[in-house]
């Protein structure tokens, strides 16, 4: 496990070209592909563009879908993608903390601590997002879903 979210198969030996992964109860998503496993062991062909990661049923997870080699490239690009990964109810949800990154402004509120929710009914989602903190940021956040969803609202 990786925090409360993330499984990360972990590869061992060189040369590995199969693994054997059990997954603990509940739905699980995996990562590259988007495919839903439940609990169980499954015995999965990896390589080095495929190595098994799956998402908890439930999250929603923040990246930025770019090529970051460290912390100061953060500047370069802000757009943010939340991947939604509901469960079987329909319901994910998850948060996420930026600062400046660069400075200690984040101890006078320049922060930004942002919670999503998503609720799935039908076709249709409701996503509220709330903020905490006064840092403002110049980004898009890009949602990017799981399930087949005909229409969202965003904050209404």
């Amino acid at each position: 496990m990786f925090g409360t979210d993330f499984i990360i198969a972990q590869v061992l030996e060189h040369g590995t070209t199969s693994l054997e992964v059990t997954l603990p109860p509940g739905i699980w998503y995996d990562y590259l592909s988007g495919e839903t496993y439940g609990a169980g062991t499954y015995e999965l062909d990896i390589s080095l563009k495929n190595i098994p990661i799956f998402v908890r049923a439930g999250s929603i997870i923040p990246i930025y879908d770019f090529k970051i080699k460290s912390t100061d490239d953060l500047h370069l690009k802000r757009d943010l993608t939340l991947i939604v990964c509901p469960d079987s109810e329909g319901y994910a949800q998850g948060s996420f903390y930026e600062d400046d990154g660069e400075s200690f402004d984040y101890k006078r509120g320049l922060f930004l601590n942002t919670a999503v929710n998503y609720k799935a009914d039908g076709r249709h989602a409701e996503i509220p997002i709330g903020t905490d903190g006064n840092l403002a940021i110049a980004r898009q956040l890009i949602i990017k879903l799981l399930d087949d969803i005909a229409s969202i609202t965003v904050n209404g």
